[in-house]
């Protein structure tokens, strides 16, 4: 009986872990901070979508730190609008990279808007809306990720969720300056497009279409990603303290 009830203490204390905010806070605000600096030094196109990912999981951790209805929402629609943004930029970059169009760095995209106008466009939808440009679905996921931290703040009247809701709205600015980069080159670079054909397969062609048309459905009319978002956490926030509702 001894052993059993030893048994069952250590379980409890092992399946109940205790959440800090304070320790999530820090954790999201230096992955932010890390990404951002890792992307802003990179020159390889890939490399610097891999490094961005890592500043997009700081936002997302910031769902965690708010843990309230606002921040809830924004984790379900960043995460959905992330699949598409990230699925069209490398889908572009790998489908380009393989057909020796252009090499590993963001420079050699230059001319992409005179090649094939149709792509360049996406590539610029994807880039911005990684940034969280307002009208794209990146901007409605930021939005609310940033509102649950006001929320929070509010609710507990703590400032140092104001003082996180500013760093990353910070970094949400410094992102655009290397997500840009991919629209400047694309379409102010000096270097002439070559005349060779660029064609896609069917398959990724319609990857392709499928993100943006999430990405700008998203940010334009959000209304029903809202209303799945509030019926997913709806059994959660029934049983939750008054801080989650």
């Amino acid at each position: 009986m001894k052993a059993f009830a030893l048994s069952s203490t250590i379980g409890a204390e092992i399946t109940a872990p205790k959440f800090s905010p304070i320790c999530a806070l820090f954790v999201a605000a230096l992955t932010i901070a890390v990404g951002n600096y890792a992307a802003i030094t990179q020159e390889n196109s890939k490399r610097l979508l891999a490094y961005s990912s890592i500043s997009n999981a700081g936002y997302l951790l910031l769902a965690l730190v708010a843990n309230n209805y606002y921040g809830n929402i924004g984790l379900v629609i960043y995460l959905l609008v992330y699949v598409f943004m990230n699925m069209g930029a490398f889908g572009i970059v790998i489908s380009l990279r393989r057909r020796g169009i252009i090499g590993d760095n963001v420079d050699d995209m230059t001319g992409l808007a005179q090649k094939a106008p149709g792509m360049a466009a996406m590539m610029g939808i994807f880039m911005l809306s990684l940034g969280g440009l307002p009208g794209t679905g990146g901007f409605i996921g930021k939005y609310f990720l940033l509102w649950g931290l006001f929320d929070r703040a509010r609710t507990d009247g703590k400032n140092w969720y104001y003082w996180l809701a500013g760093w990353a709205a910070i970094n949400i600015v410094v992102s655009f300056y290397y997500y840009i980069r991919f629209i400047k080159v694309m379409y102010l670079g000096d270097r002439v497009a070559d005349d060779r054909p660029l064609s896609l397969s069917p398959a990724l062609r319609s990857a392709l279409i499928v993100s943006l048309i999430g990405i700008v459905v998203i940010g334009v009319y959000p209304q029903p990603f809202i209303a799945i978002a509030q019926k997913l956490f709806s059994p959660i926030a029934a049983i939750s303290s008054p801080a989650l509702k």
